[in-house]
């Protein structure tokens, strides 16, 4: 997903008059809150089971696409000459067949008898560390 997005991000900068982004020219937000979702992505990588990571996923996935859908509706309505490209990379999608999979993907982990708890704990985590990325990024 995020790899597929890269050269869609660059034709939507492009658009805006953004060239490439310069190596090392973004120096992320200083405080650590910005970071708590990447760490947790991390450890769910590491450590989660499938019904974790998988629950994880949807909750980052819906999130991610209902906004991003809510993004382009506002950029169409609210500026008129911004370029398709932008509003594209935002509206493109609304992450059905991603959310899908996720869910299957949370289903066979608990049909091998993963605990629910669990899941629901690391997707309430993942819900959290999305907040405080958003939160922190905003400042």
């Amino acid at each position: 997903m995020v790899s597929d997005s890269r050269p869609k991000l660059l034709r939507a900068g492009r658009a805006l008059g953004v060239e490439s982004p310069r190596p090392g020219a973004c120096h992320g937000p200083p405080e650590l809150p910005a970071y708590s979702y990447m760490t947790l992505l991390s450890w769910v990588a590491l450590n989660a089971d499938r019904a974790a990571a998988g629950l994880a996923s949807f909750i980052d996935i819906e999130g991610y696409y209902a906004t991003s859908l809510e993004l382009a509706a506002h950029l169409r309505e609210a500026h008129p000459g911004m370029p398709e490209e932008v509003i594209g990379y935002f509206g493109e999608s609304d992450g059905r067949r991603l959310g899908e999979e996720a869910l299957a993907l949370a289903d066979t982990g608990l049909a091998e008898g993963a605990d629910p708890r669990v899941a629901v704990h690391v997707a309430r985590l993942t819900d959290e560390a999305l907040g405080q990325f958003w939160s922190a990024t905003a400042r």
